[in-house]
């Protein structure tokens, strides 16, 4: 994930585990690996499945399958779910890669009232920003690492960017260019995604259950 090699993609005909994003999404299949394969293709998100691998003891002959979602330059994936998420209206497709992140237009705001909001919708226990001294109008979301498009966010007329992962000095440069920068997290900025994926593959597979895992959670604390 994230450009680090995680080894060889086999096909197996056992019955795997699921890990949408990086485990946090759970379903296990009784089906053939091509059947897996082609619900990833259905999707349409840019599933890029990494790696098949076995696990432990106790678990003989059941495989996991880890895909990511490269935040949907084809649509419904990380960043379409984010926007929908906040609210956004009239999204748009912006940045590298033929259009990894989205921006829209949200009701004028305060900042203070906008980081609320999005302490509200993505559960967040906190939240690192720094104020461009403008209202909330036009917003951008990368979810996950994306803080390096800051510059194409600001080429987009955006007055707002909601990202994760975000260094000190990209902080002051945003404050300098007056755009207010939100730092929500890695993890709760992707994870919106799995509710969508969670009924995708429901919808493909009526006959068995798809939860979302109940265990794996943000290994970010705050003190």
């Amino acid at each position: 994930r994230g450009g680090r090699p995680h080894g060889n993609v086999t096909c197996t005909k056992v019955g795997i585990i699921l890990f949408v994003g990086f485990g946090s999404g759970v379903v296990q299949f009784c089906h053939l690996c091509d059947q897996v394969c082609q619900i990833c293709l259905d999707l349409r998100s840019e599933l890029l499945i990494i790696l098949v691998m076995e696990l432990g003891a106790g678990l003989t002959g059941i495989h996991t399958l880890i895909i990511y979602t490269h935040s949907g330059t084809l649509g419904e994936g990380v960043n379409d779910v984010l926007a929908q998420v906040l609210g956004l209206q009239n999204v748009e497709k912006i940045g590298a890669y033929g259009g990894m992140m989205r921006c829209g237009q949200v009701e004028a705001q305060s900042v203070g009232a906008f980081l609320a909001h999005v302490k509200d919708k993505l559960h967040c226990p906190g939240l690192r920003y720094c104020d461009g001294g403008k209202p909330v109008q036009k917003v951008a979301v990368g979810g996950g690492s994306c803080s390096d498009g800051l510059f194409d966010v600001i080429c987009a007329g955006c007055d707002t960017f909601v990202t994760a992962d975000v260094k000190y000095n990209q902080f002051w440069d945003a404050r300098d260019l007056g755009l207010n920068l939100i730092d929500a997290g890695h993890f709760h900025t992707e994870n919106p995604v799995t509710v969508f994926l969670t009924e995708k593959i429901a919808a493909a597979f009526p006959e068995i259950e798809v939860k979302i895992s109940e265990t794996h959670w943000d290994c970010v604390k705050f003190y």
